[in-house]
């Protein structure tokens, strides 16, 4: 079957996307400029509305969990 969206990037924002569309039962299709996928985090944070979807599609607990706390920092 084909997919009803196309998702451009897989960065943070694609994959939630996805997920959150999938959750919905809307057949989806990432592509992305990299050949294959990241090795590392380029996320200094997650921001409350990312966790708020997260919570949503069942993923919150687990990336709070694994993340690291830090009371504060300087940008």
């Amino acid at each position: 079957m084909t997919p009803s969206v196309l998702i451009v990037g897989a960065g943070p924002t694609g994959l939630v996307l996805a997920l959150w569309l999938t959750k919905l039962g809307v057949r989806v299709r990432i592509i992305d400029q990299a050949a294959q996928a990241g090795t590392t985090s380029r996320a200094v944070a997650v921001q409350a509305r990312t966790l708020e979807f997260y919570r949503q599609v069942g993923l919150a607990d687990t990336v709070v969990n694994a993340g690291v706390q830090v009371a504060a920092a300087n940008l």
